[in-house]
């Protein structure tokens, strides 16, 4: 007959697939309780009909795979209805014997999955050779009979949600209307080399050093000399003079994700602010702004590691807040990350926005570019930072 897993959550689960089982055990009633057995013979030699014949020099088992089932996937393999019984011998503990089982008789086929196993990288749909960990593994039940044919087992679907207060089991998160201790895929943009928002500075006279409660603010105000865009980097370069007319400089440096960019003119004249709160645990944790000679906003941005290091006045006419709903989460080496939107917030107009997305907002001020470049947290996490929400803001057209 068939036994099939199919796949039908919103999610990826893993199961063991040593055997090519796709983490499908049968089971029999024995005494009332469900118990697995041997479904093929894996030693000829423990067969009650030769073991007697002396040493059974069986192998020390199958190699573990994991597999990964994603959404709307099927797995299917066939039990033949056979049960290898435990029986008596003259010449040993005991041996196997095989067994058709009764067609009426009532089986189980029991599904064991987990929502994520760290430590290994599978791709979607891929088998890998790794040993499945047993503890918090979620098993769901399917009885049936050999006559029925067709056994067909599915991971256990969560309950309708609207908010998070609405799931109660454990690891459980309310993702697009239900309760799921998994992860949907959700496509977010990963932090990295090739995505990210990093801000560095030069310095050879321009800004002024200030510490605020352990964040150093080097502040300017002076004449763009130069801005240049080269692999997702803006380099900015500014002058202002000394008390003796001397010529001081300064620089500096906004990586983005590729594609954004802030339009910033060469010739203005601007203030600039730049705090970095980076720390031994904390590296590369810094913010920028950018005003004109007006005092309008023309670049903000924040690495927003460990919370934001600009306050409200520094992003006005914005306001950023991250008390958005949860809208996703994804399983990496750090744990089980939890993904929100950002909220930007200009009278007359809001938007909150996911990881990795932006919009042009247009205000009295002028239209501006709002960056969710990403915003995630721990709940528990064996790494140093837990809650990174970097995030950015410029201005794309003057009023």
């Amino acid at each position: 007959m068939k036994l099939r897993l199919k796949n039908t959550s919103n999610a990826a689960i893993f199961v063991d697939d040593t055997d090519d089982k796709f983490g499908l055990q049968v089971q029999r009633n024995v005494g009332g309780t469900w118990l697995g057995f041997d479904e093929k013979l894996k030693c000829a030699c423990l067969s009650c009909d030769q073991i007697c014949g002396g040493a059974c020099p069986c192998d020390g088992g199958s190699p573990a795979f994991v597999r990964k089932v994603l959404p709307g996937d099927n797995f299917e393999r066939t039990w033949n209805g056979v049960v290898q019984v435990q029986s008596p011998s003259g010449c040993a503990d005991g041996c196997l014997r095989a067994e058709n089982a009764p067609l009426d008789e009532t089986f189980n086929l029991q599904l064991c999955y987990q929502s994520e196993i760290l430590g290994v990288d599978l791709p979607d749909g891929g088998r890998l050779a790794a040993v499945y960990p047993r503890p918090d593994q979620t098993c769901v039940d399917k009885e049936f009979r050999v006559a029925d044919g067709v056994a067909e087992v599915s991971p256990r679907k969560g309950t309708v949600c609207t908010t998070q207060l609405d799931c109660v089991g454990i690891g459980e998160l309310c993702l697009s209307g239900t309760c799921t201790a998994g992860c949907p895929a959700n496509g977010y943009p990963v932090l990295g080399a090739g995505y990210a928002l990093r801000i560095a500075s030069d310095d050879l006279g321009f800004f002024t050093s200030t510490a605020d409660a352990g964040t150093s603010v080097l502040a300017g105000s002076g004449e763009i000399t130069s801005v240049i865009y080269n692999g997702g980097t803006m380099t900015v370069r500014l002058k202002r003079l000394g008390p003796a007319s001397e010529v001081l400089t300064g620089a500096v440096y906004v990586t983005l994700p590729m594609g954004q960019a802030a339009p910033l003119t060469q010739g203005s004249t601007v203030s600039v602010q730049l705090f970095d709160g980076s720390s031994s645990t904390n590296p590369e944790n810094r913010a920028l702004v950018i005003r004109d000679a007006t005092g309008a906003l023309l670049f903000a941005a924040d690495q927003a590691q460990q919370g934001t290091l600009l306050k409200p006045a520094d992003t006005a006419p914005f306001t950023v807040s991250f008390s958005a709903p949860l809208v996703g989460c994804r399983f990496n080496e750090c744990g089980k990350q939890l993904f929100f939107k950002t909220r930007f917030t200009a009278a007359p107009v809001e938007s909150m926005l996911e990881p990795g997305k932006s919009a042009l907002l247009t205000i009295p001020q002028g239209a501006f570019r709002a960056l969710n470049v990403t915003s995630g947290t721990y709940g528990t996490t064996s790494c140093k930072l837990f809650d990174i929400r970097p995030f950015a803001i410029w201005r794309e057209k003057a009023p």
